[in-house]
């Protein structure tokens, strides 16, 4: 749409400029001397240069705002690629970490509540005793991906 409107005003730009090339060049001779078709043709000449110059420069200038915009908008799509990737990467993490605390028998029934930001797995909820306790953590930090484990989780007291 930016181009149509670009090309509309420089063809209304142009035809200005064209008219007035030639009621200029009418000026310049009295009404009892007759112009002569050379004369005219001079004016219209001179001003349709001007006017592809005009146009050039302006078509030039547009050509120079889409390929920036293009790019911008390049730029923005890789940026939220990356960010839909990461957030993928964790939901991956959070899913391979389930499943390895459902693999272990004594570890498949608890309701442990997992999250992954970033690698960092966070549990939290309530484990039976402290050998269930050390070995979840052993569990969830053997998992791929997983840089970091908050422990937020307690021990039941018996």
């Amino acid at each position: 749409m930016p181009y149509s409107r670009t090309r509309t005003s420089l063809s209304l730009l142009a035809g200005a400029l064209l008219l007035s090339g030639v009621l200029a060049g009418c000026q310049r001779h009295d009404d009892s001397t007759e112009m002569s078709a050379s004369s005219v043709a001079s004016s219209v000449s001179g001003a349709a240069a001007t006017t592809t110059d005009t146009a050039s420069a302006k078509l030039q200038d547009a050509a120079s705002d889409i390929k920036a915009a293009a790019s911008a908008a390049a730029d923005n799509v890789s940026d939220k690629s990356a960010v839909a990737g990461a957030k993928l990467d964790d939901a991956a993490i959070t899913t391979k970490v389930k499943a390895a605390l459902a693999q272990d028998a004594g570890l498949s029934t608890l309701a442990l509540n997992v999250a992954t930001t970033g690698g960092v797995v966070t549990l939290a909820g309530t484990v039976d005793n402290e050998a269930k306790h050390s070995e979840i953590k052993t569990v969830v930090s053997g998992v791929e991906g997983v840089t970091s484990v908050v422990d937020n989780t307690t021990v039941k007291s018996n």
